[in-house]
């Protein structure tokens, strides 16, 4: 026989547990709801006729970029405030102008990096490395800094763009290269 102060207990006991499995659901809820955008956006810079060999910085330009449009662009759900993550995905090198003189392209390199910095935080952000020269004299993905989380840059609007490395020999003109920057942003659905 049932005595109230064993049904209290019992109804406690379901209480709690039925609490229990509710935050449980909820939080596998926000699992469901939690969404990867990959975004990307190029950015066009030429690399100055090489006149002596030797390390130098080849490019360094502010660029107006609006990360939070880019975003919106690749998912209208997501806006600023349910993003948790960003992440540097792949970047990839091209020449524009492979017509050029065939000594004019990334093979007048040994090594090329790819730095940032933005207007509101301090400090440059490594976003790609080369080492060696690349086996396509026009097109090539360095290895790419996907550690660095870059969530706190989305409210920048001015990115400076470095890219310095090792020339190896000299170029007859300026080379048009394009930087495909492939971004994962990670958010979950409200």
């Amino acid at each position: 026989m049932m005595t109230p102060i064993n049904n209290f207990k019992k109804s406690l006991i379901l209480t709690f547990a039925a609490l229990f499995c509710s935050q449980l659901s909820c939080q596998k809820l926000k699992e469901l709801v939690s969404i990867e955008v990959p975004v990307s956006f190029d950015i066009d810079f030429q690399l100055p006729v090489v006149q002596d060999t030797g390390y130098a910085t080849f490019y360094s330009q502010p660029e107006a970029i609006n990360l939070q449009e880019a975003i919106a662009a690749s998912d209208t759900r997501l806006d600023i405030n349910q993003i948790s993550s960003v992440r540097l995905k792949a970047c990839t090198l091209s020449v524009c102008d492979q017509d050029q003189d065939k000594n004019d392209n990334f093979q007048s390199f040994s090594s090329l990096k790819i730095e940032f910095s933005t207007d509101t935080q301090p400090g440059w952000v490594d976003l790609a490395t080369i080492e060696g020269i690349p086996p396509n004299p026009f097109l090539f993905s360095p290895v790419v800094n996907t550690e660095t989380e870059l969530k706190n840059y989305l409210n920048s609007r001015i990115y400076t763009y470095v890219v310095s490395g090792r020339a190896i020999k000299t170029t007859k003109r300026d080379i048009s290269c394009k930087a495909r920057i492939e971004i994962m942003v990670q958010g979950i659905l409200k």
